[in-house]
């Protein structure tokens, strides 16, 4: 279900309650980690963004909480991402207990340092 939040405070204000504290959770983490990128709304979901290009994002979407522009890093961690549906650089938790942060936090860690070799 897309969004027409205008930032991501309203984002997760109208998220189900249940996926709520998981969802400012997530956010924490992302800026927390991906420091130097833009904060905003795009495709209807929470992105961040460094110079215009999008560098990772989420969703509460009907079925299940979704990061996306995962790319590579899914592949180095698909083994770790138990419990939940992987696609090539999506990754879909059906319920907030499904959630490893600490995973979600070291993959965003590999994806930046990834991209600064780059």
């Amino acid at each position: 279900m897309k969004s027409e939040a205008i930032d991501v405070a309203t984002y997760l204000a109208g998220v189900p309650e249940e996926r709520r504290d998981a969802l400012k959770r997530l956010r924490s983490i992302y800026v927390a980690t991906l420091k130097g990128c833009e904060e905003c709304i795009d495709y209807g979901m929470p992105c961040y963004k460094r110079n215009g290009e999008l560098v990772a994002s989420f969703a509460s979407q009907k079925q299940y909480i979704a990061l996306y522009g995962m790319g590579k890093v899914v592949e180095r961690y698909r083994k770790e991402l138990t419990g939940c549906s992987v696609g090539k650089g999506c990754i879909r938790f059906r319920s907030p207990e499904a959630m490893d942060f600490d995973l979600i936090q070291r993959m965003l860690k590999d994806k930046v340092k990834a991209r600064s070799d780059a």
